[in-house]
C-alpha cells in the first residue's frame, strides 16, 4: 500500500496532521489526524478520498535518480538538457525540473513533480507520450 499517496491525497482536500493504517485491507484501522483547521467539509472530502483510495492498487515505481535518468535514450538526454539551456519560460521550467530531479534521492513515478516534468517534456516535443508512458510504466 502506498500510504504516501493516501496522505497527499488527503493533505489536498484537508489540513492534516498525519495518517496511520494499521492494516491495509480494512479501511476501518486507517486513522486520519485532522489539524485544527480542518472544516467539516474538509474532513469530509477526506472521508471520500480514503473510502475511494485502493489500497491494493500497485506500489508505483521508484528509482535514484541516475537509475531514472538512464529510463532515457542518450539522444533524449542531450535533447532535454539542450532543451533546458535557454532563458525562455518552458526552458527554465525544465531547468528546474532537472535541477530538483538531481537533487532528489528517490523519483517516484507517480509523484506530481515527475508528473509534470514528464508532461512538460512532452508538451515541448521532447518525448511522444508513448514514450513517457514507457519511462514511466517500468518497460524500457
Amino acid at each position: 500500500m502506498n500510504i504516501q499517496k493516501l496522505h497527499h491525497q488527503i493533505a489536498a482536500v484537508c489540513p492534516i496532521v498525519g495518517v496511520s493504517v494499521r492494516a491495509p485491507g480494512d479501511k476501518t484501522t486507517w486513522r486520519i489526524d485532522f489539524a485544527d483547521a480542518a472544516t467539516n467539509a474538509e474532513i469530509a472530502a477526506a472521508s471520500a478520498v480514503v473510502a475511494a483510495f485502493d489500497a491494493a492498487a500497485p506500489e508505483p515505481m521508484r528509482w535514484t535518480p541516475l537509475e531514472f535518468l538512464e529510463r532515457f535514450t542518450q539522444a533524449e538526454r542531450i535533447a532535454i538538457r539542450a532543451a533546458s539551456a535557454g532563458t525562455s519560460p518552458e526552458a527554465l521550467q525544465l531547468a528546474d525540473w532537472l535541477d530538483l530531479l538531481r537533487a532528489s534521492t528517490e523519483v517516484i513515478a507517480d509523484d506530481p513533480r515527475v508528473v509534470a516534468g514528464m508532461t512538460a517534456l512532452v508538451a515541448a516535443g521532447l518525448l511522444a507520450d508513448a514514450r513517457r508512458t514507457e519511462i514511466l510504466g517500468g518497460g524500457a
